[in-house]
Protein backbone atom coordinates (compact mmCIF):
# COMPACT_ATOMS: atom_id res chain seq x y z
CA UNK A 1 0.00 0.00 0.00
CA UNK A 2 1.03 3.59 -0.59
CA UNK A 3 0.05 6.62 1.44
CA UNK A 4 0.18 9.79 -0.68
CA UNK A 5 0.56 12.92 1.43
CA UNK A 6 -0.99 16.30 0.62
CA UNK A 7 1.23 19.10 -0.66
CA UNK A 8 2.33 21.14 2.33
CA UNK A 9 2.05 18.27 4.81
CA UNK A 10 4.50 19.25 7.56
CA UNK A 11 7.14 17.05 9.18
CA UNK A 12 5.18 16.70 12.43
CA UNK A 13 2.05 15.45 10.67
CA UNK A 14 4.17 13.15 8.50
CA UNK A 15 5.80 11.69 11.61
CA UNK A 16 2.37 11.08 13.17
CA UNK A 17 1.37 9.03 10.14
CA UNK A 18 4.64 7.09 10.15
CA UNK A 19 4.29 6.34 13.87
CA UNK A 20 0.74 5.05 13.38
CA UNK A 21 1.92 2.63 10.70
CA UNK A 22 4.97 1.46 12.66
CA UNK A 23 2.90 1.03 15.83
CA UNK A 24 0.73 -1.42 13.89
CA UNK A 25 3.86 -3.50 13.24
CA UNK A 26 4.64 -2.48 9.66
CA UNK A 27 7.67 -0.72 8.21
CA UNK A 28 7.71 2.33 5.97
CA UNK A 29 9.76 3.67 3.08
CA UNK A 30 9.44 7.42 2.57
CA UNK A 31 10.04 8.80 -0.92
CA UNK A 32 10.18 12.56 -1.48
CA UNK A 33 9.39 13.61 -5.05
CA UNK A 34 9.29 17.08 -6.53
CA UNK A 35 5.55 17.49 -5.94
CA UNK A 36 4.51 14.68 -3.61
CA UNK A 37 5.72 12.69 -0.64
CA UNK A 38 4.75 9.02 -0.80
CA UNK A 39 4.98 6.58 2.10
CA UNK A 40 5.38 2.96 1.05
CA UNK A 41 3.96 0.51 3.59
CA UNK A 42 5.67 -2.88 3.86
CA UNK A 43 4.17 -5.75 5.84
CA UNK A 44 0.83 -7.36 6.62
CA UNK A 45 -1.67 -4.66 5.63
CA UNK A 46 -4.48 -6.41 7.52
CA UNK A 47 -2.97 -4.90 10.66
CA UNK A 48 -4.01 -1.46 9.39
CA UNK A 49 -7.72 -2.26 9.22
CA UNK A 50 -8.34 -0.36 12.46
CA UNK A 51 -5.93 2.49 11.63
CA UNK A 52 -7.88 5.28 9.84
CA UNK A 53 -5.01 6.55 7.72
CA UNK A 54 -7.27 8.31 5.23
CA UNK A 55 -8.64 10.49 8.04
CA UNK A 56 -5.29 12.05 8.88
CA UNK A 57 -5.27 15.70 7.70
CA UNK A 58 -1.97 15.22 5.87
CA UNK A 59 -3.14 12.21 3.82
CA UNK A 60 -4.40 12.87 0.30
CA UNK A 61 -5.20 9.25 -0.53
CA UNK A 62 -4.37 5.66 0.38
CA UNK A 63 -3.56 3.44 -2.59
CA UNK A 64 -3.85 -0.35 -2.15
CA UNK A 65 -1.35 -2.31 -4.22
CA UNK A 66 -2.11 -5.81 -5.45
CA UNK A 67 1.15 -6.36 -7.34
CA UNK A 68 3.81 -8.63 -5.77
CA UNK A 69 6.41 -5.84 -6.08
CA UNK A 70 5.97 -2.60 -4.16
CA UNK A 71 9.22 -0.77 -3.61
CA UNK A 72 10.20 -0.68 -7.29
CA UNK A 73 6.81 0.67 -8.37
CA UNK A 74 6.64 4.21 -9.71
CA UNK A 75 3.94 5.09 -7.15
CA UNK A 76 6.51 4.70 -4.38
CA UNK A 77 8.74 7.37 -5.87
CA UNK A 78 6.28 9.83 -7.35
CA UNK A 79 8.70 10.60 -10.17
CA UNK A 80 11.36 8.69 -12.08
CA UNK A 81 14.66 8.26 -10.27
CA UNK A 82 18.11 9.48 -11.24
CA UNK A 83 20.93 7.11 -10.28
CA UNK A 84 24.29 8.60 -9.32
CA UNK A 85 27.18 6.26 -10.19
CA UNK A 86 30.49 7.92 -9.43
CA UNK A 87 30.42 11.17 -11.40
CA UNK A 88 27.87 9.81 -13.89
CA UNK A 89 24.11 10.28 -13.68
CA UNK A 90 21.67 7.74 -15.14
CA UNK A 91 18.06 8.69 -15.73
CA UNK A 92 16.11 11.87 -16.26
CA UNK A 93 16.92 13.66 -19.51
CA UNK A 94 20.55 12.52 -19.59
CA UNK A 95 21.80 10.04 -22.19
CA UNK A 96 24.32 7.82 -20.44
CA UNK A 97 26.49 5.26 -22.21
CA UNK A 98 28.13 2.27 -20.51
CA UNK A 99 30.84 0.69 -22.65
CA UNK A 100 33.74 -1.70 -22.41
CA UNK A 101 34.85 -5.23 -23.22
CA UNK A 102 32.88 -8.31 -22.21
CA UNK A 103 35.86 -9.60 -20.20
CA UNK A 104 38.94 -7.93 -18.72
CA UNK A 105 41.92 -9.58 -20.40
CA UNK A 106 44.75 -7.20 -19.48
CA UNK A 107 45.47 -3.64 -18.39
CA UNK A 108 46.82 -2.33 -21.70
CA UNK A 109 43.93 -3.55 -23.82
CA UNK A 110 41.35 -2.38 -21.27
CA UNK A 111 42.93 1.08 -21.06
CA UNK A 112 42.86 1.37 -24.85
CA UNK A 113 39.19 0.33 -24.94
CA UNK A 114 38.27 2.71 -22.09
CA UNK A 115 39.95 5.68 -23.74
CA UNK A 116 38.18 4.94 -27.02
CA UNK A 117 34.83 4.59 -25.25
CA UNK A 118 35.32 7.86 -23.38
CA UNK A 119 36.20 9.71 -26.60
CA UNK A 120 32.96 8.38 -28.06
CA UNK A 121 30.94 9.75 -25.11
CA UNK A 122 30.78 6.90 -22.60
CA UNK A 123 30.98 7.85 -18.92
CA UNK A 124 30.89 4.37 -17.35
CA UNK A 125 33.34 1.53 -17.97
CA UNK A 126 32.11 -2.04 -17.88
CA UNK A 127 34.10 -5.24 -18.02
CA UNK A 128 33.94 -8.70 -16.47
CA UNK A 129 36.52 -9.80 -13.93
CA UNK A 130 34.40 -12.87 -13.09
CA UNK A 131 32.81 -14.40 -16.18
CA UNK A 132 30.02 -17.01 -16.21
CA UNK A 133 30.64 -19.40 -19.09
CA UNK A 134 28.53 -22.24 -20.40
CA UNK A 135 31.59 -24.45 -20.82
CA UNK A 136 33.90 -24.98 -17.82
CA UNK A 137 36.85 -24.92 -20.24
CA UNK A 138 36.25 -21.38 -21.51
CA UNK A 139 38.00 -18.31 -20.10
CA UNK A 140 36.46 -17.54 -16.69
CA UNK A 141 37.98 -14.08 -16.17
CA UNK A 142 40.98 -12.78 -14.24
CA UNK A 143 39.18 -12.64 -10.90
CA UNK A 144 40.70 -10.34 -8.28
CA UNK A 145 43.46 -9.25 -10.67
CA UNK A 146 40.78 -8.20 -13.15
CA UNK A 147 39.05 -6.14 -10.45
CA UNK A 148 42.27 -4.29 -9.68
CA UNK A 149 42.81 -3.60 -13.39
CA UNK A 150 39.27 -2.23 -13.68
CA UNK A 151 39.78 -0.01 -10.66
CA UNK A 152 43.09 1.36 -11.92
CA UNK A 153 41.84 2.01 -15.46
CA UNK A 154 38.68 3.64 -14.13
CA UNK A 155 40.74 5.98 -11.98
CA UNK A 156 43.12 6.82 -14.82
CA UNK A 157 40.31 7.63 -17.26
CA UNK A 158 37.91 9.18 -14.74
CA UNK A 159 35.18 6.67 -15.59
CA UNK A 160 32.90 4.96 -13.09
CA UNK A 161 33.28 1.17 -13.07
CA UNK A 162 30.54 -1.45 -13.52
CA UNK A 163 31.34 -5.14 -13.11
CA UNK A 164 29.55 -8.35 -12.25
CA UNK A 165 29.46 -10.21 -8.95
CA UNK A 166 28.76 -13.89 -9.62
CA UNK A 167 28.77 -15.22 -6.09
CA UNK A 168 28.14 -13.94 -2.57
CA UNK A 169 31.85 -14.58 -1.92
CA UNK A 170 32.74 -12.02 -4.62
CA UNK A 171 30.49 -9.18 -3.46
CA UNK A 172 32.88 -7.58 -0.94
CA UNK A 173 35.78 -7.74 -3.43
CA UNK A 174 33.68 -6.21 -6.20
CA UNK A 175 32.37 -3.46 -3.92
CA UNK A 176 35.93 -2.32 -3.15
CA UNK A 177 36.74 -1.75 -6.82
CA UNK A 178 33.44 -0.94 -8.52
CA UNK A 179 31.01 1.98 -8.45
CA UNK A 180 28.06 -0.20 -9.49
CA UNK A 181 27.52 -3.95 -9.13
CA UNK A 182 26.08 -5.94 -12.01
CA UNK A 183 23.85 -8.94 -11.39
CA UNK A 184 23.99 -11.01 -14.56
CA UNK A 185 21.30 -12.85 -16.47
CA UNK A 186 22.15 -16.23 -14.94
CA UNK A 187 21.91 -14.83 -11.41
CA UNK A 188 18.78 -12.70 -11.66
CA UNK A 189 16.96 -15.02 -9.26
CA UNK A 190 19.93 -15.78 -7.01
CA UNK A 191 18.24 -14.26 -3.98
CA UNK A 192 21.19 -14.63 -1.60
CA UNK A 193 23.36 -12.75 -4.10
CA UNK A 194 20.72 -10.03 -4.54
CA UNK A 195 20.57 -9.43 -0.79
CA UNK A 196 24.36 -9.42 -0.47
CA UNK A 197 24.62 -6.84 -3.26
CA UNK A 198 21.94 -4.71 -1.61
CA UNK A 199 23.88 -4.63 1.65
CA UNK A 200 26.80 -2.86 -0.04
CA UNK A 201 24.54 0.19 -0.63
CA UNK A 202 26.05 0.52 -4.12
CA UNK A 203 23.80 1.00 -7.15
CA UNK A 204 22.97 -2.31 -8.84
CA UNK A 205 22.55 -3.05 -12.53
CA UNK A 206 20.09 -5.94 -12.74
CA UNK A 207 19.85 -7.93 -15.96
CA UNK A 208 16.73 -9.84 -16.94
CA UNK A 209 17.04 -13.59 -16.71
CA UNK A 210 16.43 -15.56 -19.88
CA UNK A 211 12.83 -16.73 -20.18
CA UNK A 212 11.87 -14.70 -17.08
CA UNK A 213 8.70 -12.64 -17.12
CA UNK A 214 8.62 -8.92 -16.40
CA UNK A 215 6.95 -9.62 -13.05
CA UNK A 216 9.70 -12.07 -12.07
CA UNK A 217 12.29 -9.48 -13.06
CA UNK A 218 10.66 -6.75 -10.98
CA UNK A 219 10.31 -9.11 -8.01
CA UNK A 220 14.05 -9.78 -8.23
CA UNK A 221 14.58 -6.02 -8.08
CA UNK A 222 12.30 -5.94 -5.04
CA UNK A 223 14.82 -8.12 -3.19
CA UNK A 224 17.45 -5.42 -3.77
CA UNK A 225 15.26 -2.63 -2.44
CA UNK A 226 13.92 -4.70 0.43
CA UNK A 227 17.54 -5.41 1.33
CA UNK A 228 18.26 -1.69 1.64
CA UNK A 229 19.70 -0.81 -1.74
CA UNK A 230 17.46 2.06 -2.71
CA UNK A 231 16.03 3.87 0.26
CA UNK A 232 18.24 3.70 3.29
CA UNK A 233 21.31 5.26 1.69
CA UNK A 234 19.72 7.11 -1.20
CA UNK A 235 20.97 4.59 -3.77
CA UNK A 236 18.73 3.45 -6.57
CA UNK A 237 18.35 0.49 -8.83
CA UNK A 238 19.25 0.58 -12.50
CA UNK A 239 17.71 -2.03 -14.77
CA UNK A 240 19.05 -3.33 -18.07
CA UNK A 241 17.01 -5.38 -20.49
CA UNK A 242 18.04 -7.81 -23.20
CA UNK A 243 16.82 -10.92 -24.95
CA UNK A 244 18.90 -13.84 -26.15
CA UNK A 245 17.65 -15.06 -29.51
CA UNK A 246 17.33 -18.77 -30.16
CA UNK A 247 20.22 -19.13 -32.60
CA UNK A 248 22.71 -17.45 -30.30
CA UNK A 249 22.67 -13.77 -31.31
CA UNK A 250 21.42 -11.11 -28.91
CA UNK A 251 18.61 -8.82 -29.99
CA UNK A 252 17.08 -5.82 -28.26
CA UNK A 253 13.82 -6.68 -26.53
CA UNK A 254 11.81 -3.47 -27.02
CA UNK A 255 8.29 -4.62 -26.20
CA UNK A 256 8.54 -4.16 -22.39
CA UNK A 257 9.96 -0.62 -22.44
CA UNK A 258 6.58 1.11 -22.56
CA UNK A 259 4.96 -0.88 -19.73
CA UNK A 260 8.14 -0.68 -17.64
CA UNK A 261 8.23 3.11 -17.89
CA UNK A 262 4.67 3.20 -16.56
CA UNK A 263 5.16 0.89 -13.56
CA UNK A 264 8.86 1.20 -12.72
CA UNK A 265 10.39 4.03 -10.72
CA UNK A 266 13.93 3.53 -12.08
CA UNK A 267 15.77 3.97 -15.38
CA UNK A 268 15.71 1.19 -17.98
CA UNK A 269 18.68 0.68 -20.27
CA UNK A 270 18.89 -1.32 -23.50
CA UNK A 271 21.98 -3.48 -23.92
CA UNK A 272 23.41 -3.70 -27.42
CA UNK A 273 25.36 -6.89 -28.09
CA UNK A 274 28.44 -6.89 -30.27
CA UNK A 275 27.04 -9.85 -32.22
CA UNK A 276 23.49 -8.49 -32.49
CA UNK A 277 21.75 -8.94 -35.84
CA UNK A 278 20.51 -5.71 -37.41
CA UNK A 279 16.73 -5.25 -37.43
CA UNK A 280 14.57 -2.39 -38.62
CA UNK A 281 12.30 -1.06 -35.90
CA UNK A 282 10.46 2.05 -34.86
CA UNK A 283 10.17 3.32 -31.32
CA UNK A 284 7.34 5.60 -30.27
CA UNK A 285 5.02 6.34 -27.43
CA UNK A 286 7.54 6.12 -24.65
CA UNK A 287 10.90 7.46 -23.63
CA UNK A 288 14.00 5.40 -22.94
Amino acid sequence: MFVVLRPGCGPEERQRIVRAIETAGLSVQVSEGHHRIVIGVVGDEDRLRDVPLSRYPGVERVVPLKRPYRLVARETHGTGSVVQVGAARIGGDALTVIAGPCAVEGEEILLEAAQAAKRAGATLLRGGAFKPRTSPYDFQGLGERGLRILRDVGQETGMAVVTEAMDTRHVAQVAKCADMIQIGTRNMQNYALLRAAAETKLPVLLKRGRACTITEWLCAAEYLLDGGNAFYEGQNLFDVTNWRYGYGGGVLWFSPFGPLQLVLGFPVDPEVFEESPVFEFSVGGFGL
